[in-house]
């Protein structure tokens, strides 16, 4: 799987949470993802990947940018 596909599909999943455009690296708590809609991002993300996100990866850090959410899926699947 492509980081560009990665990108793409995080990107929208994300504005959907928040309903607004923003970088790669912009910080996603500052944005509007609070606690809830990141449970629900991560539940999309499960599904949307076919994966489970191991507890390790269920940190702040994580979850802080779009850049950090793809870069967590790709290295997921690399190692599936």
């Amino acid at each position: 799987m492509s980081m560009e596909h990665i990108e793409h599909e995080v990107t929208a999943l994300v504005k959907q949470k928040i309903h607004r455009d923003l970088e790669m690296t912009d910080d996603l708590k500052s944005a509007g993802l609070d606690s809830m809609k990141a449970i629900d991002l991560l539940l999309e993300l499960e599904e949307k990947f076919e994966m489970t996100i191991p507890d390790e990866y269920m940190i702040n850090d994580t979850f802080a940018s779009m850049s950090n959410i793809v870069n967590m899926i790709h290295t997921l699947k690399q190692n599936a």
